[in-house]
């Protein structure tokens, strides 16, 4: 709506004019895509291996694949940077062996921190593709492998011509949540102060709460991920569904000698590789004093004493596992509800619920939460009592704590201005380069916030 009360379709056309927005779901598209790609080279492998083939630690190994999942991928982000900073622990070590210039070390993350989003978008969500995949490729028939093999197939062909496409469903269900999981990520662009990509945009706009532009972008980005989801949902039935198994029995390879060493190394070096982030986090709790060197230069566990001792953390620690525990049960509930009517049952408007289940995805946590506060704080939903009185801050006679307001675009975080938004963009634009508003003042601020 703009300033006069009415419907307008003028906000999605600022989005589609303006370069700056073009760039914004360029860097999101490639953010995704490339994160989707990578997991899929890596998670493929993985399953196949540790379905098909024994080799030592293979127990051991298949626990710690699931150990990025622990820590969201913004936190990691902290301790990635001090590892793989221009001035971080690798720069100064290959610096101390005399194998770069400190006067101009290069930068590992690329412009403004695109590698360094992909790296961690892999690093954290390639074990949800190696869970999808290695459960389908669990599904396959063994005895239709055994027949292509009486027939001459060599191992490759059975990999080609058998496995890959009945395992198609599963890859492409990873490949649509991996693909959504990273198209949507708000925190990792913004601990890399990496601002042209949609969800930071949409942050930086709906926050704002009386323009309208965060929403539009919202709204297509809710329109993308649904085709996108349909279409990988249609590409993955193709013409390959196995109606069930007629055996089941273990025919594993074995991995001899040197071969089954090697896929354990490789394996526990991509695992030291994706606990990197948390690594650099656990030791940045311990460090008194961490600058331009390796590791740090003093050492000290004062602020876990802290963290247990302050009630502010200890309530925090309190509230997130009471949520927590409180939103897994009703997803349990609800996920086994709807997946239950999505798999046994026929009904109109099946595939439409199939699509809006998915939908949350598609957007960050702190937006939706930030949408429904909005929603439920304005009319016609306002009119709801209890609501109004769990939404509305306490004033200031009732309880010592200030109300919050909400951040307005000044105090957002905004990039160097000679950073480039990403490896093959020009420097974003400024507010002058942007187009005019569409709407009224009153509706829509002055310019797009940089």
């Amino acid at each position: 709506m703009d300033g006069s009360r009415s419907f307008s379709l003028q906000y999605f056309q600022v989005i589609f004019e303006n370069p700056f927005y073009r760039d914004c779901f360029i860097n999101s598209l490639c953010i995704a895509v490339f994160s989707t790609l990578a997991c899929l080279l890596i998670s493929v492998p993985l399953a196949y291996f540790f379905l098909r083939c024994q080799f030592p630690g293979k127990l051991i190994l298949s626990t710690l694949l699931l150990v990025p999942l622990i820590l969201p991928p913004f936190v990691g982000a902290i301790g990635l940077k001090q590892f793989f900073a221009r001035f971080g622990s690798l720069n100064l070590l290959l610096g101390e062996f005399g194998l770069i210039d400190l006067q101009n070390p290069p930068d590992w993350f690329g412009a403004g921190g695109f590698i360094g989003i992909i790296l961690l978008q892999v690093l954290h969500l390639y074990p949800i593709m190696y869970l999808s995949v290695q459960a389908a490729l669990a599904n396959l028939d063994p005895s239709l492998r055994d027949a292509a093999r009486n027939l001459g197939a060599d191992g490759w062909r059975i990999f080609r011509s058998v496995t890959l496409p009945l395992a198609l469903p599963g890859i492409f269900a990873g490949s649509s949540i991996v693909f959504v999981a990273a198209f949507t990520d708000l925190g990792v662009p913004l601990m890399f102060d990496f601002q042209t990509t949609v969800p930071s945009q949409i942050f930086n706009l709906v926050t704002q709460s009386d323009n309208p532009l965060g929403y539009a972008l919202v709204v297509l980005t809710l329109v993308l991920v649904s085709v996108l989801f349909l279409l990988g949902k249609k590409l993955g039935e193709g013409n390959y569904a196995m109606m069930g198994r007629s055996a089941s029995y273990d025919d594993s390879t074995k991995l001899e000698g040197w071969r089954g060493w090697a896929v354990t190394g490789l394996i526990l070096s991509l695992i030291t590789i994706s606990l990197l982030p948390h690594i650099g986090v656990i030791i940045q709790s311990f460090s008194a004093k961490w600058f331009m060197s390796v590791l740090p230069n003093e050492w000290s566990a004062e602020y876990y004493a802290e963290v247990f001792s302050l009630p502010l953390t200890l309530n925090s620690m309190k509230n997130s596992l009471i949520y927590a525990t409180s939103s897994a049960l009703f997803d349990l509930v609800l996920g086994l509800g709807i997946a239950y009517l999505l798999a046994r049952e026929t009904f109109r408007g099946k595939a439409i619920l199939d699509v809006v289940s998915m939908l949350p995805l598609a957007l960050p946590g702190l937006v939706l939460a930030f949408a429904f506060y909005v929603a439920f704080t304005r009319p016609p939903f306002n009119a709801i009592s209890w609501l109004d009185r769990a939404t509305t801050p306490p004033s200031s006679s009732s309880s010592p704590m200030p109300s919050i307001a909400c951040p307005t675009s000044s105090a957002l975080p905004t990039p160097a201005s000679n950073k480039p938004p990403c490896p093959w963009k020009k420097p974003r634009p400024t507010s002058a380069t942007l187009p005019g508003k569409p709407c009224s003042k009153s509706a829509c601020p002055s310019s797009v916030p940089t």
